[in-house]
């Protein structure tokens, strides 16, 4: 019987063992599918930034493009509009000029010329 008793209480103490490794190795598996989870989250998430940064970097390289653009017209403006201020002094001194040959004016007075033509050329 003290057999029988000893075998119960080692069968006890083996299904007890055999209980707690089965519940160590499913917190194990839980433990591990968690981690699983957290690792294609994760790879989820840097695809979207990745997708994200594809996108950002495009707009930054269109912005620096408008950027220069808008520079390169700016520096082209300022050339443009002193062609034009040029252009209305010769036309405004031609203009006096040919007037004081035939005779229409008696002076000779660029810088009034080029207020004239200024005004009449704005209105």
């Amino acid at each position: 019987m003290e057999g029988a008793a000893s075998t119960k209480v080692e069968m006890d103490t083996l299904a007890s063992q055999l209980r707690e490794e089965k519940d160590a190795s499913l917190a194990k598996d839980k433990e591990i599918k968690a981690l699983r989870l957290k690792v294609r989250n994760q790879e989820e998430a840097g695809e979207l930034a990745a997708t994200e940064n594809v996108s950002l970097r495009s707009q930054l390289k269109n912005r620096e493009e408008e950027l220069n653009d808008l520079r390169d017209a700016a520096e082209t403006f300022e050339a443009e509009k002193a062609m034009a201020v040029n252009g209305a002094k010769v036309v405004a001194r031609w203009e006096q000029m040919r007037e004081w040959l035939s005779g229409q004016t008696d002076s000779w007075d660029p810088a009034n010329t080029l207020e004239q033509y200024k005004t009449v050329k704005i209105t």
